[in-house]
């Protein structure tokens, strides 16, 4: 296994898990929105006792709602799992090892963009990229990355 290459695979779908998060949110108001009492509109009553005009299936939307929850649960976690070690690398090394992957992965800046926001020259932003991705992956996979090294 390249831990290298899992490490980067995890900083590109950082964007995609927060809007994995996002999306989400929005199904989770939809299905609340849909399911929760509103104001009583045309009642028809027959034989079979009150009918209204709002359709629904409440089983669904509470399986739909659980399965939302818990997809908005399981990225939350793993953002917040990626973040702690974007933040500890960074405050280790007195670094800005964070602002450099989320530039180079999250942002998608192109290098040259990357070095007039960090104030550092190309060959400067590769290594500490480079760097800094070795470090990242490390703090995810541990003894394995360092023993690839």
């Amino acid at each position: 296994m390249d831990y290298i290459k899992e490490a980067e695979n995890y900083l590109q779908h950082y964007r995609d898990m927060k809007r994995a998060v996002t999306n989400a949110e929005r199904e989770i108001r939809k299905i609340v929105g849909r399911t929760a009492p509103g104001t009583l509109q045309a009642v028809q009553m027959d034989i079979t006792g009150v009918r209204s005009s709002k359709e629904g299936n409440t089983q669904s939307d509470m399986y739909q709602l659980q399965e939302w929850l818990k997809i908005r649960k399981e990225n939350r976690k793993e953002i917040e799992h990626i973040a702690n070690i974007l933040q500890e690398i960074s405050d280790e090394e007195k670094e800005p090892y964070r602002e450099l992957l989320e530039y180079w992965y999250v942002e998608r800046l192109k290098v040259l963009e990357i070095c007039e926001k960090m104030n550092l020259g190309k060959s400067a932003v590769y290594e500490k990229k480079d760097k800094a991705l070795q470090k990242f992956a490390t703090a995810l996979f541990g003894i394995r990355v360092v023993k690839m090294i």
